[in-house]
């Protein structure tokens, strides 16, 4: 049994559905256990995989426990208290919650937080199983917090090498548990889904001859889109004939608006929303933005370097896991000025972005099979 958050747009959500598509069903009875109701992905799923939905108890503790919660969130968020959302949930609600009937051979919590609390605590297996494919410390995850969590898990993958040296130095968990499972990916899936045509407005903006700049992923605060705002603003003063396309939805989307029109980018930056197959709009860019402020791994910029696109990428911790400055896509500083002068730089040096798109495509992206046989060992006894 796998728990995930969602099935949304989401790095995570990709490379679960890609190391589903990987394993043989025939040979094992998987389930699905999702918490909340976004099924972007979902239609990608082997149909083998049984989807469970996460209920929440109609108990009078539970209600009880949920009604503490909002109460609590919200007293702890007015006194400025820096703790992750996921905490606090637990804090108020875990106990509240019954464990699942079923036993299992092997769970998986394929993400930090309330998957791996629940999954820790509230269900019966064999052997568990934790992901861990953010940076804990970035992220707001306390180690005194999420210790007694991990020491019940077996075995623990971190998404990246680096991501294994943070936690390494740290002392969220027991590192004799810990290794790297790369974020997987299906090639085929991926290059053959970028072949589509979407009847979308904001896909029509990425034709002519302007240069085309594509980012995806949730618009949170994490993947810093303001930095992207300001950025856009210094190659239009710069004089570059550009339009920049932001795939995905999420809690600053009113935010974003208002701070494109407030810089007067109506037209050269747009937001496409949620795009069940974001791949088209990445393989009709000529550059693909990263601008996170922390990741876990970065899944887009490799979805990108599978379809070929010279990538610009702040400089957060794990980036150097994928990108070698220069050679397969270019790192900037996390300013403006420096994501704008690395995107300055492949639009006028087509020598750069001719070597650096040759690059891409002699690597070839082995996860799914590499990494998938990876989870086949540890669940192999």
């Amino acid at each position: 049994m796998f728990f995930i958050e969602s099935l949304g747009c989401g790095g995570a959500e990709k490379s679960l559905v890609s190391l589903l598509q990987s394993i043989d069903c025939d040979r094992f009875d998987i389930s699905l256990l999702l918490l909340d109701p976004d099924d972007t992905f979902l239609r990608l799923l082997p149909p083998q995989v049984k989807v469970l939905r996460f209920t929440h108890p109609d108990s009078i503790a539970y209600k009880a426990a949920n009604a503490l919660y909002a109460v609590g969130w919200r007293a702890l968020k007015a006194r400025g208290v820096r703790r992750h959302l996921a905490e606090t949930k637990w804090t108020m609600l875990g106990r509240a919650l019954p464990a699942r009937d079923e036993v299992y051979d092997v769970a998986v919590a394929y993400q930090q937080g309330f998957p791996t609390y629940y999954v820790a605590e509230k269900v019966k297996a064999a052997k568990k199983l934790a992901w861990v494919n953010i940076d804990l410390a970035n992220a707001g995850y306390r180690e005194s917090f999420n210790r007694r969590f991990y020491d019940k898990f077996d075995h623990i993958a971190a998404v990246s090498s680096q991501l294994y040296s943070r936690l390494t130095g740290s002392g969220y968990l027991d590192t004799s548990r810990l290794s790297t499972i790369y974020d997987i990916l299906n090639v085929k899936v991926i290059r053959a889904m970028a072949g589509e045509t979407p009847d979308d407005e904001s896909y029509r903006k990425l034709a002519g001859g302007r240069l085309r700049i594509v980012t995806v992923g949730r618009l949170s605060e994490q993947k810093n889109y303001p930095l992207a705002i300001q950025t856009a603003s210094l190659l239009r003063d710069r004089g570059l004939d550009f339009v920049w396309v932001f795939v995905g939805e999420g809690a600053l989307y009113d935010v974003l608006r208002r701070q494109i029109s407030e810089a007067g980018l109506d037209g050269r930056v747009v937001l496409a929303g949620l795009q069940t197959n974001p791949y088209p709009f990445i393989a009709a860019a000529d550059i693909y933005v990263h601008t996170a402020s922390f990741e876990g791994f970065g899944l887009t910029i490799a979805e990108a370097k599978i379809l070929s696109k010279p990538v610009v990428s702040t400089n957060f911790t794990v980036v150097r896991d994928q990108i070698a400055d220069g050679v397969n896509g270019l790192i900037a500083e996390m300013t403006p000025d420096d994501v704008a002068g690395k995107i300055m730089r492949l639009a006028g040096d087509r020598a750069l972005y001719d070597s650096i798109v040759e690059r891409l495509g002699q690597e070839e992206n082995k996860t799914a099979a590499t990494e998938s046989a990876k989870f086949l060992e540890l669940i192999a006894d």
